[in-house]
């Protein structure tokens, strides 16, 4: 049987909320954190991949992944990298795909009277750092066949008739938090790839005007590389880069992107993409000119709604 950790109480003012590890699970390692409603019947919910960062572990962000749970989602949560993700994280979207496959099985339960995965509704991935490369390595898989060919992940992807590339094609958004540089090599396999390999897939970049870890413009490369129709480029005005873990402000917006995409949520994507008093671009403040991550040491808020734009590397 399933090895359980109980996550604690729920948060005040979610609808039930509660964290449970599944340990014995075949193709992860060391199991997944699964956060869910339980006040909603069986389900079944949208599911939500997360990857957590280097030299942190999921449960370290178990009041993000909660806030997305309240939303309406089943929250699940690989538990691979620590400390650290082996051959420098470049596996990690791979473990990724590896949950969102293992989540989606029916039937899969991590305790009792926790609410089933829709099988057919879209599916969002998203991470932190390491994570967030993860995920947009999963969506650059999901839009492009080219990318990652002739390497030894696009034969991890290929195996057994292709069945993490059809476990990518579930995919329905991406969300990197911080995420790490896709123009170094030595973290994305196929650099020359990658701008442009993200068409479709709607994309909700977070970065910080004080993340000292990261190389400077490495948030902006990574998302003027995506050429998606719909994505948003969010240089927070505080935070470092481990703003993810700590504060709130980032984490109603990315339930919010979340629900727009998984559940096709109308009055969700106005907020997000629309110009009314509570939308996103009127309510959220952005990094100053200057601040690190700024893209061209200026732009620090970028909502596209429509047509796709040239990818730029």
């Amino acid at each position: 049987g399933a090895a359980l950790a109980t996550g604690g109480p729920a948060v005040a003012g979610e609808p039930s909320v509660r964290c449970e590890v599944k340990e014995d699970v075949d193709g992860l390692e060391h199991g997944v954190l699964v956060c869910a409603p339980f006040d909603r019947g069986e389900g079944p919910l949208p599911l939500f991949a997360f990857s957590h960062g280097d030299f942190t572990t999921a449960r370290q962000y178990q009041q993000l992944l909660k806030t997305v749970a309240a939303a309406g989602f089943v929250v699940a949560a690989y538990r691979a990298c620590v400390p650290k993700c082996p051959n420098n994280g470049a596996f990690a979207f791979i473990d990724l795909l590896e949950v969102v496959a293992v989540a989606s099985e029916p039937g899969f339960r991590v305790a009792e009277g926790m609410p089933s995965v829709h099988p057919s509704l879209p599916v969002v991935v998203a991470g932190h750092s390491t994570g967030g490369r993860a995920a947009l390595m999963a969506a650059a898989v999901a839009d492009s066949p080219e990318y990652l060919r002739g390497t030894e992940y696009a034969e991890l992807l290929d195996r057994d008739d292709g069945r993490l590339r059809k476990v990518a094609a579930r995919i329905g958004a991406a969300i990197p938090l911080h995420p790490d540089p896709m123009s170094d090599p030595l973290q994305d396999p196929d650099v020359a790839r990658f701008p442009g390999a993200i068409s479709k897939t709607p994309v909700f970049e977070v970065c910080s005007g004080f993340d000292y870890t990261l190389p400077l413009g490495s948030c902006w490369y990574d998302f003027r590389a995506i050429t998606s129709p719909q994505r948003i480029y969010w240089d927070l005005p505080v935070g470092t880069h481990s703003e993810s873990l700590f504060s709130p402000t980032e984490w109603p917006w990315v339930a919010k992107f979340a629900r727009a995409f998984a559940l096709g949520d109308a009055e969700d994507k106005e907020l997000l993409f629309g110009d009314c008093p509570s939308c996103f671009r009127n309510v959220v403040g952005s990094a100053l000119p200057g601040e690190l991550q700024t893209g061209d040491g200026s732009v620090s808020l970028v909502i596209c709604s429509g047509a796709s734009a040239p990818a730029t590397s």
